[in-house]
């Protein structure tokens, strides 16, 4: 079985996180179909905790989410993501919207639309995720999450006293 690892770099973004995670802690999933669920579940999770800190911060509750880029095409991590965030997940037509960006603004530079409003008439979502997960079984899952980053910290945390001189 080969062995990949994902860096859960995004908490450095998140410094009151850091009391209970390390971002120097690594995931490891197996390279078969159990363990590519694992990893898309994995970014779902991640994603809901940086969101959830985020709402903490801000003591704004998040309505929607609208997502882009290669993992939006992956519709088991889109239903995952709004099963854990509790929030519908929009995913539009296109998903290079970086791309799609760019072109606007040169089509408004040039003219070719009249303002962003009329862009606004082109921005078409592909398909919209609702939650379906019950809160308890949500909440089931959260637990389990925040339980294996817990022990992967502490395997972190581990390896370094054992590693230090």
């Amino acid at each position: 079985m080969t062995v990949k690892s994902l860096e859960l770099g995004f908490f450095r973004n998140y410094p009151h996180l850091k009391a209970e995670f390390d971002p120097r802690v690594n995931l490891v999933y197996g390279d078969n179909a159990q363990g590519k669920t694992n990893l898309l579940e994995a970014v779902a999770y991640q994603t809901a905790d940086v969101l959830g800190a985020m709402e903490q911060d801000s003591g704004l509750r998040l309505k929607a989410l609208k997502v882009d880029g290669g993992a939006s095409a992956n519709d088991f991590l889109m239903q995952f993501q709004a099963d854990m965030i509790n929030v519908p997940v929009r995913r539009p037509q296109c998903v290079e919207t970086t791309a799609m960006g760019a072109a606007y603004l040169a089509g408004l530079a040039v003219g070719y639309w009249k303002n962003k409003e009329d862009l606004m008439t082109h921005q078409k979502p592909d398909r919209i995720f609702e939650p379906q997960m019950t809160q308890e079984e949500r909440s089931a899952k959260r637990r389990g999450w925040n339980k294996a980053v817990k022990y992967a910290y502490g395997w972190a945390r581990d390896e370094e006293e054992t590693n230090t001189p």
